[in-house]
């Protein structure tokens, strides 16, 4: 037979036994036929839902959990690759950053200014980057001397002038 239906266990087996085929659930909504659910027998049961799919206790997808506002991975690092861009559009002005709990900075909407704001007591904002290979701080401001600016090397102007020696 190409399908069979079997209990054991108090468990309920849908068997369709022809190579590669599909078990699908179909339905009616108002007065049309619908498809609801294919599992593709050729794609190791890869399931295709019609619409939503509704998961009020949450999803766990490999290690990765998402349930309610809140994405976590169980270990490892994550990443986010998109063909396009990436936009973080917080509605209450603030994007936070945190380690293990803890907000160390901020981005915030001020008046349609971008503030950035290290938000630990005494902990400076650092500028680092690379020139030839070698790792090097650019600008610190040192929140504990009340933001004062340390630039490695020389300051230009916009008009050209400096500050600091010309190389």
């Amino acid at each position: 037979s190409a399908v069979s239906l079997t209990t054991s266990s108090g468990d309920i087996t849908i068997d369709a036994a022809a190579n590669d085929s599909d078990i699908i659930f179909k339905g009616t909504d108002n007065t049309a036929d619908i498809t609801m659910l294919t599992l593709d027998g050729s794609e190791a049961g890869a399931a295709s839902f019609n619409g939503v799919v509704t998961a009020n206790a949450g999803v766990v997808v490999d290690n990765i959990t998402i349930d309610g506002t809140e994405i976590d991975l169980s270990s490892g690092d994550l990443t986010v690759d998109v063909a396009g861009d990436i936009t973080l559009d917080a509605g209450g002005a603030d994007i936070n950053f945190a380690d293990d709990g803890t907000t160390f900075g901020s981005f915030t909407n001020l008046s349609s200014s971008l503030k950035i704001k290290s938000t630990v007591q005494d902990k400076d904002i650092i500028f680092m980057g690379d020139d030839g290979g070698v790792e090097i701080t650019a600008l610190t401001l040192d929140m504990s001397a009340g933001g004062t600016a340390s630039f490695i090397k020389d300051i230009q102007m916009g008009d050209g002038r400096y500050i600091g020696s010309q190389s």
